[in-house]
């Protein structure tokens, strides 16, 4: 059989510095729109039996206006549809009350909210598990008696790297590959095999600046689950979110040549105060700049009379990240976006 795959769509209104209105709905919601059903069509034109959404298809557990109604403009091809419940989109521990439930009743899709072995397909989806409730990967696998082919997968892996953090919870890395031909994961959206038998898919597109788009793609994946050949598809109208750091002349025109060659992009710019004119020149007349941040610093060079030059440096950054964690309050959330946009990687 073939699946075509996806994940971590988070369907919402905004995210990250994407706040502008498209021409129906918020941007980030169009660009949504277009890449899921980007997907659905990839779906069918590559003949698949399925297609599986490995959680977090939703950003929340609850859903505002516009995001119930930007739905109806997915166009939903006539497939089976498997949705694993992922941690952004229930507020209970037992997953029993989500925001994909709004897909209930919908002929073929099928809502997966607790671990579930499939015998026919011997196949394990394993929707989102709090750390506190998380058994041993093996405790889940003998659901089936036989080892699973594939696990299906919306959780913390231990050691994953994403942004500029790393997983401290997760299971085992050596537990996944003693317990499956091919564990598919979710939930970390920097897309990666991290184990011989284990790969993150990533995310269908960019949602903040923790996914770099120097390092990572955003797919959708044919999976053919008799030879568990995996084949990545990029999707063409993913959002890609960019940090350069801007010093020099230099950094300049490698930014702008970076930019040039891709699309859909945001981008944070940490740039030198004297080249922030040039830098402004660029992103105007840069047609695939969908939205930009520019932080401004200044090098100052001082001498004092008997000592060599040193490096001032203002540091607008700690100011901004104050005014913003005064502002909207110091979310955890929210401290991780800004060691993200301040620190880079």
């Amino acid at each position: 059989m073939k699946y075509l795959l996806y994940t971590d769509c988070h369907w919402s209104q905004y995210s990250s510095i994407i706040r502008s209105r498209g021409d129906k709905y918020s941007t980030r919601l169009e660009n949504l729109i277009k890449s899921v059903n980007w997907a659905e069509d990839l779906a069918v034109r590559e003949n698949c039996d399925a297609v599986v959404c490995l959680g977090d298809f939703f950003d929340k557990p609850e859903l505002t206006a516009e995001e119930i109604s930007a739905l109806k403009e997915i166009k939903w091809n006539i497939l089976k549809h498997y949705f694993l419940i992922g941690n952004h989109e229930s507020n209970v521990a037992a997953l029993n009350y989500s925001s994909t439930d709004t897909f209930y009743n919908k002929n073929g899709f099928e809502i997966i909210s607790k671990p579930t072995f499939v015998p026919s397909l011997n196949i394990l989806f394993l929707p989102y598990i709090l750390e506190e409730n998380r058994k041993k990967l093996q405790e889940y696998v003998v659901m089936g008696n036989d080892k699973p082919r594939i696990i299906f997968s919306h959780n913390d892996v231990k050691g994953i790297q994403y942004g500029v953090f790393k997983s401290k919870e997760g299971f085992d890395k050596e537990d996944i590959d003693n317990s499956c031909d091919l564990f598919l994961n979710g939930h970390l959206h920097n897309g990666v095999q991290f184990s011989e038998k284990g790969i993150n898919l990533g995310n269908l597109t960019g949602q903040n600046f923790s996914e770099d788009a120097s390092k990572y793609q955003h797919c959708a994946f044919i999976l053919d689950t008799e030879t568990l050949h995996l084949k990545s598809f990029v999707n063409p109208h993913a959002f890609n979110f960019y940090k350069f750091q801007i010093d020099t002349e230099e950094d300049l025109k490698r930014a702008s040549l970076k930019l040039l060659l891709s699309k859909n992009n945001i981008v944070n710019f940490k740039c030198e105060e004297s080249l922030v004119e040039k830098l402004k020149l660029i992103v105007s007349t840069d047609k695939d700049i969908i939205s930009h941040r520019i932080t401004i610093f200044k090098n100052d060079l001082k001498v004092e009379e008997g000592k060599e030059q040193v490096l001032h440096t203002v540091d607008h950054l700690e100011q901004f990240s104050n005014f913003v964690l005064d502002t909207l309050g110091a979310s955890e959330v929210l401290k991780e976006e800004l060691v993200i946009i301040c620190k880079g990687n």
